[in-house]
């Protein structure tokens, strides 16, 4: 009888370590945009700027979805287009440097705002690519649409610590990156952690007890 509880204990404990590390959370979110005195502020994503912001995953997790804050320069109709992507940092460390190019995800969005009204534009991960602990990814932003009627990423309520950058075609093809001070781009990051080794061990080690008690 001894024996019999303490395997029903142990599969329980696994159960619930892998339940506990398997979770959905929020892993990167620099709020909502507030607006302000001035009103809502961010930066336009045309065919002249591209537009960035990073963040480092604490731990392991694989990506659920990417929301945006975005506004129009369009006052009278939804479905501005940009790219977003995912992308890796140019130096793969943990202290953000720059979008790399190298791109794990990408989706085709028409922004649902009209106007200087904020939306968030929610892109789901299909691939679900894996997020290192301690590893900088980027959030790229991009668009073919021209100057005057394009999408804007509007700034989050977030104002120091984030890390964002932007290319101004007009002025270099390189990215100017940096910490920002009150103009981080308004993004929120889901994910799903990935259960850590012990969890993973102890799930194992569970299945073991079951398999060896149906004999």
């Amino acid at each position: 009888m001894h024996t019999s509880l303490s395997k029903l204990t142990l599969a329980s404990l696994a159960a619930t370590a892998l339940a506990s590390a398997a979770g959905a959370s929020t892993i990167f979110d620099t709020g909502t945009p507030d607006g302000g005195f001035f009103g809502f502020i961010g930066y336009d994503v045309f065919d002249g700027q591209s537009v960035a912001v990073a963040f480092t995953p604490d731990h392991a997790c694989t990506l659920d979805d990417i929301g945006v804050w975005m506004m129009s320069n369009d006052f009278d109709n939804p479905g501005r287009t940009f790219t977003l992507s995912l992308q890796t940092d140019s130096l793969n460390g943990a202290n953000p440097a720059a979008p790399s190019g190298t791109v794990l995800e990408t989706w085709d969005m028409a922004t649902a705002a009209v106007g200087w009204n904020p939306v968030l534009d929610v892109a789901n991960s299909v691939l679900h690519p894996l997020l290192s602990a301690g590893t900088t990814y980027w959030v790229v932003a991009e668009s073919t649409e021209q100057g005057g009627a394009d999408p804007v990423w509007v700034w989050g309520s977030t104002f120091d610590g984030v890390y964002s950058g932007n290319i101004d075609f007009f002025s270099s093809p390189d990215w100017q990156t940096g910490e920002t001070f009150g103009s981080a781009p308004g993004v929120v990051i889901n994910a799903t952690d990935v259960p850590a080794p012990a969890s993973l061990a102890l799930l194992g080690i569970a299945g073991f007890v079951g398999r060896r008690r149906r004999r």
